[in-house]
């Protein structure tokens, strides 16, 4: 039998930092910190990244769409809002979040108190 992955989706904030700094320390087998990467974030977040990964002993799986290249491609492809939620954030982080992710993962979000599971369910 297979031993599930511990995916921590990494987003370049403080809350998913802490949550991937606090798993490592839980020592899981099979851990995976990943990162959606929507190819326009600010150019601080690389250096982030990489302090972050030096920060947890392990490396960051950087992700990306292989359909579109950034937040303005999608932009060009289609619309900007709609009552379902922003075409980029389905796009560039949730479409491949799923393409990547295992029926039996077991995934790790951080967030702060301002933030409810519902606000970033997919």
């Amino acid at each position: 039998m297979n031993t599930p992955r511990t995916v921590v989706w990494f987003s370049a904030g403080a809350a998913s930092a802490i949550a991937a700094k606090l798993t490592i320390a839980q020592n899981p087998p099979n851990i995976v910190i990943a990162y959606t990467d929507p190819g326009s974030e600010h150019p601080d977040n690389q250096r982030f990244l990489d302090d972050c990964e030096k920060w947890f002993g392990h490396p960051i799986l950087r992700l990306k769409s292989k359909k579109y290249a950034d937040t303005w491609e999608v932009f060009d492809h289609g619309y900007l809002v709609s009552p379902y939620g922003a075409m980029c954030t389905t796009e560039l982080k949730k479409k491949v979040r799923r393409d990547f992710q295992l029926p039996d993962d077991i995934h790790v979000f951080g967030y702060t108190s301002e933030q409810t599971a519902s606000e970033n369910k997919t």
